[in-house]
């Protein structure tokens, strides 16, 4: 039996407890000129991991992660955070794992304008074969000599600012990240990537020029990465999404069920938005 089919909610916020530590790991050691053009910044308040990127106020690239994991959060904690974010302006997103404590923490946060919003999907699947993709375009793992290829497509196929095209090109290479581009002939049309930390992969940062859209090359991408991390020996996928109401349906989502994931739980969003 595998560990996807075996591992309870508890466990799998663990193993993405962990990979949250990592990210938080991997943005603080990022090279020194990155960090100082995107004002970048991590802190550590109590088990809550703080990151920001102050050029941007986009709240994915300013949100805290972990609060209350590990170690029950306080009031005085969410406090040091929300004043952290609010001097630089920010808005800033706090992520609420299953496993977070104590369960006044969503008080606490509501009563200092840190709202809730929306939840994420997070999915999870074992190493099984990935079904076949039928797609004219090929993927490649990509190293450092095209990271700045990788960081421009995955900027503009995910609808990022071109000022963040550095820090996706920052992560080519870096320990534990892994790139892919998908090719229609010789031209990048689409980039991901994968994270893995132990036995555990998680999927991040997907997306596809608008205009080579619907031709398979998420699939394709998530097809070739589900073999990586078999290979790498890992024995659990996981990777987020939004959430697919009726009235917005979310084509990651299905993307994701037709890939063999499956629904794990549902993450809280917690946002804060400056006056």
């Amino acid at each position: 039996m595998t560990a996807a089919a075996t591992l309870t909610t508890q466990d799998i916020a663990l193993r993405r407890s962990q990979l949250d530590e990592a990210f938080v790991e991997m943005y603080s050691n990022l090279p020194p000129d990155v960090r100082q053009e995107l004002r970048m910044q991590t802190v550590r308040v109590g088990s809550a991991g703080a990151c920001m990127v102050g050029s941007v106020p986009i709240v994915l690239f300013n949100r805290v992660v972990n609060l209350g994991v590990g170690m029950p959060g306080t009031p005085e904690q969410v406090d040091e955070l929300v004043a952290l974010y609010r001097a630089e302006g920010l808005p800033f997103m706090v992520q609420l794992s299953p496993i977070a404590a104590p369960d006044s923490l969503p008080t606490w946060l509501e009563a200092r304008g840190v709202v809730r919003k929306d939840s994420w999907a997070i999915f999870t699947r074992d190493l099984g074969p990935p079904p076949e993709v039928s797609t004219e375009l090929r993927v490649e793992r990509v190293g450092q000599e095209l990271a700045t290829v990788f960081g421009d497509t995955l900027a503009r196929g995910y609808g990022l600012p071109p000022s963040l095209v550095v820090l996706m090109t920052a992560l080519v290479g870096h320990p534990g990240a892994h790139c892919y581009l998908a090719y229609h002939g010789e031209t990048p049309v689409a980039a991901a990537s994968m994270f893995v930390e132990g036995q555990t992969a998680r999927f991040i940062g997907a997306g596809t020029l608008p205009e080579f859209r619907r031709r398979g090359g998420q699939g394709a991408l998530l097809a070739r990465r589900i073999r990586d991390a078999a290979a790498l020996g890992c024995d659990l996928i996981t990777v987020e999404t939004a959430e697919d109401p009726p009235e917005k349906p979310n084509p990651s989502y299905h993307n994701m069920l037709r890939s063999g994931f499956q629904l794990a739980y549902m993450q809280p969003n917690y946002i804060y938005t400056p006056s």
